[in-house]
């Protein structure tokens, strides 16, 4: 039988118990940190895809707690005797890209001597918790699937691990493909009704920039 997709990367992906961090909405309060998240979020990416300006807009959404439609997540971990951010994603109620309802993760980005240990999971995790709790019944992620080693781990991942499902079905070997994934998400402890009916119906345009 030929060897799938899943049997070459199985073993590859099997992380161990995921690292003791903390997951928290960064706010103002992390500014002085915005130096050391770009250089993370740029070097997990291989380009320049932040700039501080960009994550200081970010952490200053955060003051706003449940009222902020865009934050970012800091995944904090003890290290060289001090916190460090070790890795971090943004959570959008409202994009202006997905369906109402339908929330959005990514800038998805750990430090690459931190990764395979349950980091980016946790991250995912606390950005769905927050999207649930706000009300959104879905949650949407894209990634370029280029047929390459790297796309194949983001593909198992995303579309395994992570429990998204995209409507192109699998890629084909060696394809580029821009993906738009999405899954349901769990109603939070407590809610009642239409899931949607909590989220804010009118939006600044800013909040979706």
């Amino acid at each position: 039988m030929a060897e799938t997709l899943e049997d070459r990367l199985s073993a590859r992906l099997t992380a161990p118990a995921a690292e003791q961090v903390d997951v928290v909405v960064g706010t103002s309060a992390d500014s002085d940190r915005a130096a050391a998240i770009v250089s993370l979020i740029n070097e997990a990416y291989g380009y320049g895809r932040e700039s501080k300006g960009g994550v200081l807009r970010r952490l200053t959404a955060g003051d706003a707690r449940s009222g902020a439609n865009r934050v970012l997540h800091l995944a904090l971990a003890q290290c060289d005797g001090g916190t460090e951010v070790v890795g971090c994603c943004s959570s959008t109620l409202c994009t202006g890209w997905t369906p109402w309802g339908c929330g959005h993760w990514g800038l998805m980005a750990v430090r690459p001597d931190m990764q395979g240990r349950g980091i980016a999971s946790a991250l995912a995790a606390a950005a769905e918790a927050r999207l649930a709790a706000a009300g959104c019944h879905s949650v949407q992620i894209e990634y370029e699937y280029l047929g390459d080693a790297y796309s194949d781990r983001l593909f198992l991942w995303y579309e395994s691990s992570a429990g998204f499902h995209c409507s192109q079905g699998k890629p084909r070997a060696g394809c580029h493909q821009f993906r738009r994934c999405r899954k349901r998400l769990e109603p939070a402890p407590g809610e009642k009704g239409s899931a949607a009916a909590s989220l804010p119906r009118v939006l600044p345009l800013c909040q979706l920039m």
